[in-house]
C-alpha cells in the first residue's frame, strides 16, 4: 500500500469513527505529510505531532508541509515514549492517536502502551504499516499488545479493507 493510500484510509477510518474530531495525536510524523492531510481533512482538528527528528534540519518538511495549519498543530521533537512527550497530552483527552514511530517491535509496543491512555473512552486508536514485510515489529507489537494491555480495554483490533492500518477504540479505563 502506499503512503498515499495509508493517508486516505486513516482519513477514512477517523471520518466514519467521528466525522468531525477535535483532538489528535499523531506518533512518529516522518515529512509531515499525514498530518498535513489529517488537518488538511479536519477543519476543527488540533494535531499533536511528535518524532524523534535527529536535528531541527530533519524536522523542516514537516513544518513546511504543515505550515498551513500553524494555528492548529503542535510540533515537538523528542522520543515518542519520552515523559516530556506524554506530559503534552491529557490522558483520556484524544479523540484520536495515529502510532506511526519506530517499527521495531518493541520500540512501537513501547509507543502503544504509553499513548493508548491519552485516547478518551470511545476514541480511536491506530497505527501504520501492519503487515507489511519491511516492519515485521509492528505486527509484533500490536499482538503482543493486544494480548497484554488490549483486553478488556480496547474494543477487538481491525485491518482497513486497503490493509496496513489497524485499530482498535478504547472501551474502558
Amino acid at each position: 500500500m502506499s503512503k498515499v493510500a495509508q493517508r486516505g484510509a486513516l482519513i477514512e477510518l477517523i471520518r466514519d469513527h467521528f466525522g468531525q474530531p477535535q483532538k489528535g495525536a499523531q506518533i512518529g510524523v516522518c515529512d509531515g505529510k499525514t498530518s498535513e492531510a489529517l488537518l488538511g481533512s479536519f477543519g476543527r482538528l488540533e494535531l499533536l505531532m511528535i518524532d524523534k527528528w535527529n536535528d531541527q534540519k530533519a524536522c523542516r518538511p514537516a513544518i513546511h508541509n504543515t505550515s498551513r495549519f500553524s494555528s492548529r498543530r503542535q510540533i515537538f521533537s523528542c522520543p515518542t515514549s519520552h515523559p516530556k512527550a506524554l506530559e503534552l497530552a491529557p490522558t483520556a483527552g484524544l479523540d484520536f492517536v495515529i502510532i506511526d514511530a519506530d517499527h521495531l517491535k518493541n520500540s512501537y509496543f513501547r509507543s502503544m502502551r504509553d499513548w493508548f491512555y491519552k485516547v478518551k473512552l470511545g476514541g480511536l486508536f491506530c497505527g501504520c504499516d501492519y503487515g507489511k514485510s519491511d516492519h515485521p515489529g509492528v505486527i509484533d507489537a500490536v499482538q503482543r499488545w493486544a494480548m497484554q494491555m488490549g483486553r478488556g480495554k480496547a474494543d477487538k483490533f481491525h485491518v482497513t479493507k486497503l490493509g496496513n492500518v489497524w485499530w482498535t477504540t478504547r472501551v474502558a479505563e
